[in-house]
């Protein structure tokens, strides 16, 4: 199985309304939690076991009924439970304890109460912050990520207290939530209703589409403060929001891990309040609530129950309300605010790297808690303990002063996007934005087969392969385990069930991002695996090759001939050396011409048939004995030349019999014949000539010898071309576009009369030209990816120092994304003594199927656009066999599981 999934999400709400929301593979429930002893879940009263212990924060929650509803996601749970952290609990946290029905601890996690708040406020200019409050809220949201697990049963919330000049931990609630039977019956019922409200909502928009939410990070822009009329300046302004965001690194290498939406919601007026009073917007957006002017609040709950009723929430991961002003602003939380101010999207970068990162502010402002926090970039070691394996990068050390402590409390570096806007994230907080992303997406996105039994008959062979999620550039390693034994390294992986033989085999795929951005991944976020359990059952042989024949024998070759065995795919000939055989040829027809033996020798040759199955024994071999008839070859004649230039040129001239090479030479005044080279063909390129006249002649070798050389050729050079100076070309242009190639256009350029065209080639970091015109275009196919980087380079035949055009960055046309996926659920129909009809089911973005039944090796039926194919038995009264795959523009699946007829 799948190693990483999206965990299960529960909501428990320290304020009043209640609502629920239920998706596949994840669950969110709004608990309403009281100043009494009774808890409403999902509208039931639950027993609240403290009695009327009421704590201090429920007692908040219920005298008031504002809806300012703040969200906090607390740091890693379920794969990575903070079940024996070395973390201190403050007095500003919350402790959160999973328990099943019998008591037993499933996860424990430290989180901070929502109900405390720090309001940030940084320059607009300089990105340096000026001011920092804690608040406590009257009400909030506690937003608590479970484990997905059917044995949970209740949770625990506990609240730090001061006793005896120490800190215990002080029960506040246990919250009984559903049976499992419960949750699955609520979620396939709410689930069907969630998803058919998001796709009738036209006002939600994937942005960037990179995959299924279930396995990428969804981040949700949502307007507010815009009029219908303004609804498309948003689309605008979220284009260049996302532009900017993933600009940012770690962002910027992982954003094939995210979704982006954007939900359009018209106000009845532009932009946000002031003075912590909202206008007639559908979100109240207001600046200076809690009294601070720069601090850009929305109606959180009002926020959190829109979204809740148009998406389902593994959609909605993380919220960021866009307010229609230039005014400089935001906040952060689940439910992040942000202006369109230029500096606000470095502000909310900030802010979604408390909610989302987990990461903690490294700037000092006034009063702190000096205790250990749980944030990953800030500790109370002074040896910054929590990143000594990055202690080794240059900027990495333990420099005091951080979250608004001066001393006592260190930062991994010296400025960081948590200090200071404007600033990289740099590696320690980098790392921690990569292992979150993990926490939403598993490093696997789909494998094939997708079931995790495979049957295997005698001769058969299977591919298995495992579709990553692709960083950028893509650091996914794929390792292949048989039987725990390493057998092969990349996504695809080839098992041939003789080569198992019969039994029951484990095959397991393991991926791991390697990026440099990790060093320490303690619960393996990066790292997911599938395995296969291979059964094989029959047996299979080959067919050794016989009547080997050779004919068209001369001195040094022949053509090597043998009967056609059953079911080989290609054979296998060798050469006896005297102590050994060595293989000369491997070829798919049975037949063969072979040569470069020595003249008159005696060859002993043999051939063995290899399928599926593997290899045969070989045949008998055959012994030939090659004629001695060879010549010293004749002298060349005909001598021509072609391309002539001011120093160079083309010699050609007609072949001679038996000839296996040619030497040419050419007469220089001062030291007479001189070689210009040899050559395996008539013909020869002459360079670096100085004197107008040239005397150039040829002789033909063979193993026998060489022929006399023939007559000379007199040839006169063209006189030095005069050329114009090359001038700056223009930057080309494409036309034509597909998803693999185009055509690239230029002007013309001054003084130049060739043009070479050439590609950026990332495996070797250069430019490469493909061909040399003359013309001002030029037709480039056979391109693979997504982006071209093309340019022209301006020569002439004065060989003038070549000048090159500025690159052109070409996309190519998206003719498909993917191969299809492999069919499911095969059935038949129809069935008669002599054919059947052969049914699967419906593949997406599929245009066409191939069928193959089974006789020994399996043969093509035939292919079908649709989901049926009637096809021809081939084994009688015997049962029959068939798998299919489903394919299209990009390529095909691998074949189905066969399927047995009878």
């Amino acid at each position: 199985m799948v190693l990483i999934q999206k965990v299960a999400k529960v909501l428990l709400t320290l304020s009043c309304c209640i609502a629920t929301y239920a998706d596949a593979g994840s669950r969110q429930i709004n608990l309403t939690l009281h100043s009494f002893t009774q808890v409403k879940v999902n509208g039931e009263n639950v027993t609240d076991k403290t009695d009327n212990q009421t704590s201090a924060m429920a007692s908040r929650a219920s005298q008031t009924s504002q809806s300012m509803q703040p969200s906090l996601t607390l740091n890693r749970v379920s794969k990575s439970p903070i079940t024996k952290s070395k973390a201190k609990v403050n007095l500003q946290d919350l402790v959160a304890v999973a328990l099943d029905e019998q008591g037993n601890e499933l996860s424990r996690q430290i989180i901070k109460n929502p109900l405390f708040f720090r309001a940030e406020v940084f320059d607009e200019g300089t990105g340096a912050m000026t001011f920092s409050k804690d608040i406590k809220r009257p009400s909030a949201v506690l937003n608590l990520i479970l484990p997905d697990d059917n044995k949970l049963h209740s949770v625990k919330i506990y609240q730090p207290k001061q006793q005896n000049q120490q800190l215990v931990l002080q029960q506040v609630d246990e919250i009984t939530l559903e049976q499992p039977q419960a949750q699955a019956a609520m979620s396939d019922t709410l689930n069907s209703k969630a998803l058919s409200q998001n796709s009738a909502s036209s006002n939600v928009i994937k942005v960037l589409d990179n995959g299924d939410s279930t396995n990428r990070v969804d981040l949700v822009f949502l307007s507010e403060g815009y009029t219908n009329s303004q609804l498309a300046q948003f689309s605008t302004d979220v284009n260049n929001i996302i532009s900017g965001y993933f600009n940012v690194p770690p962002y910027k290498e992982y954003k094939n891990l995210y979704n982006v939406w954007r939900v359009e919601v018209a106000s009845n007026q532009t932009g946000a309040g002031t003075g912590g009073r909202p206008i007639d917007t559908r979100f109240g957006a207001n600046f200076g609530c809690y009294g601070i002017d720069r601090l850009l609040c929305v109606d959180e709950g009002r926020v959190t129950s829109y979204i809740n009723s148009i998406m389902p929430s593994h959609q909605a991961d993380q919220v960021v309300v866009v307010v229609n002003t230039t005014t400089y602003g935001g906040a952060g939380g689940t439910v992040a605010t942000m202006s369109l101010a230029p500096a606000a999207i470095d502000l909310a970068l900030h802010e979604v790297g408390h909610s989302f990162g987990h990461l903690g502010d490294e700037y000092t402002n006034g009063t702190c808690i000096t205790s250990e926090p749980f944030e990953p970039n800030v500790t109370t070691s002074a040896y910054g303990s929590k990143w000594s394996h990055w202690l080794s990068a240059s900027n990495v050390d333990a420099y005091q002063g951080a979250r608004y402590c001066t001393s006592g409390m260190y930062r991994p570096t010296y400025d960081s996007m948590m200090n200071h806007l404007g600033v990289p994230f740099y590696q320690v907080n980098e790392e921690a934005l990569v292992l979150r992303t993990y926490d939403f997406v598993s490093p696997i996105d789909s494998v094939s087969p997708a079931t995790n039994v495979v049957e295997m008959l005698a001769g058969q062979q299977q591919s298995f392969n495992v579709n990553t999620v692709q960083p950028i550039p893509d650091t996914m390693q794929v390792s292949w385990y048989l039987d725990q034994v390493f057998k092969a390294s990349g996504k695809q992986l080839t098992i041939n069930a003789d080569e198992l033989g019969n039994g029951t085999y484990t095959l397991v795929a393991k991926v791991k991002d390697t990026t440099s951005k990790v060093i320490k991944d303690s619960y393996q976020n990066t790292e997911a695996s599938f395995s296969w359990s291979i059964k094989t059952n029959g047996s299979c042989s080959n067919t050794i090759p016989t009547e080997l024949v050779a004919s068209n024998v001369t001195s040094n070759n022949f053509l090597l001939s043998w009967a056609a065995t059953a079911n080989a795919t290609s054979y296998m000939i060798e050469v006896n050396e005297g102590s050994s055989w060595l293989t000369k040829a491997t070829v798919t027809q049975n037949s063969a011409n072979l040569s470069g033996f020595n003249v008159g020798s005696t060859v002993q040759v043999r051939v063995s048939a290899i399928s599926t199955c593997g290899s045969s024994e070989p045949s008998t071999s055959l012994i030939v004995s090659l004629t001695n008839d060879m010549e010293i070859p004749a002298v060349p004649s005909n001598l021509s030349v072609s391309a002539v230039t001011h120093n160079s040129m083309i010699l050609s001239w007609g072949s001679s019999a038996q000839a296996t090479s040619y030497t040419v030479e050419r007469w220089l005044d001062s030291d007479g014949w001189v070689n210009v080279g040899n050559t395996n063909t008539a013909a020869i390129a002459v360079n670096g000539l100085s004197n107008k006249d040239q005397w150039l002649h040829v002789k033909a070798n063979n193993t026998l010898g060489s022929s006399t050389f023939s007559d000379y050729l007199h040839v006169e050079l063209a006189d030095i071309a005069t050329c114009s100076a090359i001038s700056d070309p223009e930057k080309p242009t494409a036309s034509n576009i597909s998803a693999s190639g185009f055509t690239l256009n230029w002007s013309a350029t001054t003084g130049a009369d060739i043009y070479q065209v050439q590609l950026w080639q990332d495996a070797t970091s250069s430019w490469q030209t493909i061909q040399s015109v003359s013309s001002t275009s030029y037709n480039i196919s056979g391109l693979t990816g997504s982006t071209a980087y093309a340019r022209i380079v301006a020569g002439n035949a004065c060989d003038d120092e070549p000048k090159a055009s500025d690159w052109l960055s070409i996309t190519l046309a998206d003719s498909c994304q993917y191969a299809p996926n492999v069919p499911t659920g095969l059935s038949f129909s129809s069935l008669t003594s002599s054919n059947f009809t052969a049914n699967w089911q419906a593949v997406a973005d599929s245009t066409s199927y191939q069928v193959q039944l089974w006789n020994g090796q399996w043969v093509d039926a035939g292919t079908s656009a649709n989901t049926a194919l009637s096809v021809n038995k081939l084994n009688g009264g015997s049962a029959e066999y068939f798998h299919v795959k489903a394919s299209n523009a990009c390529g095909s699946s691998e074949y189905s599981a066969y399927y047995t007829v009878q």
